[in-house]
């Protein structure tokens, strides 16, 4: 494509406008010539990120033209709507996230020894729920919370994004429990059979005075129950994330599942004392099956 850039008065070679619409008064015989250049297109970037920030696309597109967006991606209970821009005439640098429409599915949330804060016992997914545990009798204190038999939380007062039908027990002993980093993974192992793609959910609890190293989560397909799973495993997964929430949970997909594949996930946390050591603590060990 060729652009206008000037009028040039060959008699002398000068430049004597850049409007193409040049006026003047004729005093002699003048030759003109109309200068053109060809256009090298702007580009501009263009980068396309899923909900939780990581990059799923960067492209450099010619300005007025379109980008090319990635495989639509999946949100559990959610379908996917559109990208939160129009990309079809780029004009700038744009980044892209996708919007969700939520399905009509609702969660139930039950908690013993303790409240909702919001009154409300049925949510859909990712939503935020705050829980509160009851005072404690007389001659005994809060010691914890526990789901599924794991300790998931010292703090009374404890908040986390529901995943799936959750129990949660507020638990109360005589002394203190010592508090120290936790992790844990939902049982609730969301499979998407339409993009091969099974989510593991985590969340890490951890005091101030530590320092955390790595988190993420283990897996392994199998096709017999597991009843070891860490990192040493042969053969297993190692998925590390390096986001979390504000109540300290993650989300880690294992996609390239098969129908029928059983796939086993355990969470895992590395974290540093202040003394400077290292330790590594795991959740239970969850199922997660991709329907047939």
């Amino acid at each position: 494509m060729y652009i206008f850039e000037s009028w040039r008065d060959n008699s002398t070679g000068k430049i004597v406008s850049t409007n193409p619409v040049y006026s003047f008064t004729i005093t002699e015989n003048k030759i003109l010539t109309a200068n053109f250049v060809q256009q090298v297109a702007q580009k501009f970037t263009v980068t396309f990120k899923n909900e939780s920030g990581h990059v799923l696309s960067v492209q450099q597109v010619n300005a007025g033209e379109a980008a090319i967006p990635p495989v639509n991606p999946t949100k559990p209970d959610h379908s996917f709507e559109r990208w939160s821009e129009d990309y079809h005439n780029i004009q700038s640098n744009m980044t892209l996230y996708p919007i969700y429409k939520a399905n009509e599915v609702l969660y139930h949330v039950e908690v013993i020894n303790g409240t909702i804060a919001s009154g409300v016992t049925n949510y859909r997914f990712d939503s935020k729920v705050t829980i509160v545990a009851d005072a404690a009798a007389e001659g005994m204190v809060f010691s914890h919370w526990e789901s599924n038999g794991m300790t998931i939380s010292y703090s009374e007062t404890y908040s986390f994004y529901v995943t799936g039908n959750t129990t949660i027990a507020a638990v109360y002993a005589e002394n203190a429990a010592l508090r120290q980093p936790l992790v844990s993974l939902s049982p609730n192992v969301i499979a998407s059979p339409d993009s091969k793609k099974l989510s593991f959910i985590g969340q890490v609890n951890a005091p101030a005075h530590y320092t955390l190293v790595e988190w993420g989560v283990v897996v392994k397909k199998s096709t017999v129950p597991l009843v070891e799973l860490d990192l040493t495993t042969a053969g297993a997964i190692r998925g590390r994330s390096s986001t979390l929430t504000v109540t300290g949970q993650y989300m880690l997909n294992k996609t390239g599942v098969n129908a029928g594949e059983i796939w086993y996930g355990r969470a895992y946390l590395i974290y540093q004392d202040s003394e400077g050591q290292i330790f590594t603590v795991y959740s239970s060990i969850v199922q997660g099956i991709m329907p047939e």
